[in-house]
């Protein structure tokens, strides 16, 4: 567990960023915790440190990641990394704005939909030719099977449909409806309201991408349709299609 910062992190702040405020605003069952760094003149950081042996996926996919995007997409951009035989960490230069699900009752919902689908329409037109970063179906699937083995998936958090299901029974249902053509895209892996910094209804930055990749778009078009129907119901659902050209 992870409660307070190693001396070598502390090296890396004090050297990249300078004497700063460090607060915790995010613990995860203390196996993960996010930091904001305030420098008075720097401005503000994020830095995530996660335990080694709690990572489904290594912080180091977020930093190639975010510096291959950089110059395509608005996000962060990557202030150091660092990892040792205990944890890793990633420190972010801070977004101005608002993740889009906090908009939510602030702006319409008709907004809402159109930045979603007008984001990914973005991220999706980004050129693959030269794209290293690719995360097959198989993969994926692999990453679920060790999710499953090291106890990391929380039946809870199914959809209703699926809660009479076990974990088990779901895997096995996604190895045979696997598809044996996918349509590839860089996409994000993740792609939910809160992982998208909104300013002045414009994206001021993806976060939370190290799932993304070279992938069939259906895994972030799946996603974001669920969260639209969750959110504001199956109008709004036709409304994205119809914007993103599904």
């Amino acid at each position: 567990m992870i409660f307070q910062l190693d001396k070598e992190i502390r090296h890396l702040i004090k050297t990249t960023i300078g004497d700063c405020k460090i607060i915790i605003i995010k613990s995860n069952r203390g196996n993960s915790i996010i930091y904001k760094l305030t420098d008075t003149i720097k401005g503000d950081f994020y830095l995530k440190v996660s335990a080694n042996f709690y990572l489904a996926e290594s912080l180091s996919s977020d930093k190639i990641i975010y510096e291959w995007l950089l110059g395509k997409i608005p996000v962060p951009k990557v202030q150091f990394y660092k990892k040792t035989e205990k944890f890793e960490a990633l420190c972010l230069t801070a977004i101005e704005g608002q993740n889009l699900y906090d908009l939510i009752g602030v702006v319409s919902n008709e907004d809402i939909t159109k930045i979603y689908a007008q984001i990914l329409k973005h991220l999706h037109s980004i050129s693959i030719k030269n794209c290293n970063i690719k995360i097959s179906l198989e993969e994926k699937l692999k990453k679920v099977k060790q999710r499953i083995s090291s106890n990391q998936i929380i039946s809870e958090d199914f959809e209703e449909e699926n809660r009479h299901k076990s974990i088990m029974e779901l895997y096995e249902e996604l190895l045979n409806k696997m598809p044996e053509d996918s349509e590839l895209v860089f996409t994000h892996g993740d792609y939910c309201f809160d992982n998208l910094i909104i300013k002045e209804k414009k994206i001021s930055g993806l976060i939370d991408i190290g799932r993304g990749g070279v992938a069939d778009k259906y895994q972030d078009v799946a996603l974001a349709l669920r969260n639209i129907k969750h959110e504001f119901g199956s109008e709004y659902v036709r409304l994205f299609v119809y914007l993103r050209a599904v």
